[in-house]
């Protein structure tokens, strides 16, 4: 080697062995600061202490050793370790982002804020400034590093901080509690719990304003992952949870509130979550089904009872009489007779001898006709001519069946004795929306209306089912849903995984999305969400097989703004309706879910859990080539 390249390989190997400056960056800007310990200056040689979000942060040697700690850094696992005594911390600094950039409210911002107090981490704190690698140099909050070196620390606001040694009384930082979790640290049993920021100085709560957000987690002390149990946008919210809330085993149960720019946590508790009984254990509510949005009833009704808890008797009470039925299902014929208001609700005994338990009570109204219209059935699409009938419960000579557009014009017209059918036929009145309408005729010559039909005839069509989506389509389904399924994930705590699955399942990769037969307008309802009242909506043909035969049907389904919303309003609707209430206290679990809608009768196909599962083990649908599953899982 010639001398000038022995230089400059010596002078390479020099800075490579110079402590490295800080590089900083606009929102780590160095603070003119004096530390000092018991009195004593720290001197900060070769990097200067941060300030972020309004907290000061150091290099965690200099600190730590005038405290009368040492420091050490595992260079393979990407670990510092402060050991003082019986007091240990280790910490899992990051390059991955700027100060400001890993603390604000989505989850991927939560990362590698778990210092833990102990070995196997089963004592740990949630930092509120991530600990990051500046330059060669580890920082962290100063608060913090002194507290947990028993260090009381005083900070006049500006540029003094007073740290003396062994006089700490612990964390202040904790400004949040969780009030409700069990004194043996087990949770067997449904368990609310409520979140609460208190004053350091005084331990009062303070009430905090709405429109913000408090997040739940369970953090496995193990592997620093861990799970959302459930989130809200205000502290006066509680949140409940049960044994099935995440897979069984110890966890570590913190709270976050974020506050406008930084998060405040509570102290991490060990948790026992027992997995026992079932995702509904301890709810013993119970609900009526099945009936119909008008609340209106022409011929008959069959509304059924639903509870989560195993009965022993059922009883129905029809205007306030009990009835001779003690089944689940409550069916009656209705005659003229029974026109007027009436009500109806089932009392259930528990097998367990608990004290009834009452649903909820309908109100509804009965206008029943001596004639009906034995079909089509409502809304169902015709494609070919279909023989209509009427039923009776008195004698009538004659039936004329009128058929009407949607202007309510007369587009066909038939009188005809009451033993004969009416052919319906979409080639001659064409394609579009109508109504069926039937008068009966008595020999006396007064008459009595059934009600009407809606239904859609399609001259000749066939709904066409929805195409499979290629490999490419798929990833470009993930890539624009799996954002939004992890942004209600952070909102709510419902799990994303199962949110994708959901919608892969149900819409086929986005390829069965919920369109206008007629305009072809989008919907971006992926999860068949039915369109009730004033709701904006889209109308689609839907199958059904009823007797073994395959009946088209036009359904109105929810019409939203954009995909966000739809996704949202499906986390309200399974968080927030009544027949799903369990799943609000499992709600990061997807198999705990789907457990509770399988329970609720949600889907009518046996395999619908199956299905489910098997597209949440999957290996290889997200980029990273692991399962949908692998985004339950947050890293503290």
């Amino acid at each position: 080697m010639r001398p000038r390249n022995r230089f400059l390989a010596l002078l390479a190997t020099l800075l490579l062995l110079l402590p490295l400056a800080p590089v900083t960056r606009a929102d780590e800007a160095t603070h003119p600061v004096s530390i000092r310990v018991d009195g004593r200056p720290v001197t900060f040689p070769d990097a200067q202490p941060l300030m972020s979000n309004s907290r000061i942060l150091v290099p965690v040697r200099f600190v730590s050793e005038a405290l009368g700690a040492q420091v050490g850094w595992d260079d393979q696992a990407r670990t510092a370790t402060i050991t003082q005594g019986a007091r240990y911390v280790r910490l899992y600094p990051t390059e991955a982002c700027g100060l400001t950039d890993c603390n604000g409210p989505t989850l991927a911002e939560q990362q590698n804020r778990l210092a833990c107090l102990r070995a196997d981490c089963t004592e740990a704190m949630l930092i509120d400034v991530a600990p990051r690698i500046v330059g060669s140099r580890t920082y962290v909050p100063l608060r913090f590093v002194a507290e947990a070196l028993g260090a009381k620390v005083d900070w006049d606001g500006e540029r003094t901080v007073d740290l003396t040694s062994g006089q700490g009384a612990g964390f202040s930082t904790a400004t949040v509690q969780i009030t409700g979790l069990p004194a043996n640290g087990q949770i067997d049993a449904p368990t609310p719990l409520s979140i609460v920021r208190t004053d350091p100085a005084t331990g009062r709560s303070i009430p905090h304003e709405s429109d913000s957000l408090v997040q739940l987690f369970a953090i496995d002390p193990a592997t620093r992952q861990g799970y959302l149990l459930g989130a809200a946008s205000s502290t006066a919210t509680p949140l409940t949870i049960n044994s099935h809330a995440v897979p069984p085993g110890r966890y570590l149960v913190a709270a976050g509130l974020w506050t406008v720019d930084r998060w405040l946590y509570s102290l991490p508790q060990l948790i026992t979550f027992t997995g026992t009984g079932t995702p509904w254990s301890g709810d013993r509510t119970a609900w009526l089904s099945g009936y119909p949005d008008s609340l209106i009833y022409r011929y008959e009704m069959e509304v059924s009872a639903l509870a989560y808890f195993p009965r022993s008797q059922v009883r129905w009470l029809y205007d306030g009489v009990p009835q001779a039925q003690h089944d689940l299902t409550f069916r009656r014929t209705f005659t003229p007779a029974d026109n007027g208001a009436h009500t109806l609700k089932a009392r259930l005994t528990p097998a367990d001898g608990g004290p009834v338990v009452e649903t909820d009570q309908i109100r509804f109204q009965v206008d029943a006709s001596p004639i009906q219209l034995a079909a089509p059935g409502r809304d169902q699409v015709i494609t070919a001519v279909l023989p209509v009938g009427v039923t009776t419960s008195e004698a009538f000579a004659q039936v004329e069946y009128r058929v009407l557009n949607e202007r309510g014009t007369v587009v066909a017209r038939q009188r005809q004795p009451i033993d004969q059918s009416f052919q319906l036929d979409p080639a001659v009145i064409g394609e579009g929306a109508f109504t069926l309408a039937a008068t009966g005729y008595r020999a006396d010559g007064s008459t009595a209306a059934a009600a009407v039909l809606p239904f859609y005839a399609w001259p000749g069509g066939e709904p066409v089912l929805a195409p499979t989506a290629t490999p490419a389509q798929q990833q470009a389904f993930l890539n624009l849903y799996e954002p939004i399924a992890m942004a209600i994930y952070a909102q709510t705590g419902l799990s994303p995984s199962l949110q994708l699955a959901q919608a892969i399942h149900e819409s086929g990769w986005g390829m069965a999305e919920a369109t206008d037969l007629q305009t072809g307008a989008r919907s971006f309802n992926l999860f068949g969400l039915k369109a009730i009242g004033a709701d904006p909506y889209v109308r689609q043909v839907t199958m059904e097989v009823e007797g073994g035969q395959q009946t088209f049907f036009l359904q109105r389904f929810k019409r939203f703004a954009d995909a966000p919303q739809a996704w949202q309003a499906r986390a309200q609707y399974l968080l927030g309706s009544r027949p799903f209430a369990p799943i609000s206290m499992v709600r990061s679990n997807p198999d705990a879910v789907l457990a509770v809608l399988v329970e609720s009768g949600y889907a009518t196909d046996p395999a619908y859990a199956t299905r489910l599962r098997a597209l949440l083990d999957q290996r290889g649908l997200l980029p990273s080539g692991q399962s949908l599953r692998s985004l339950d899982r947050i890293q503290f």
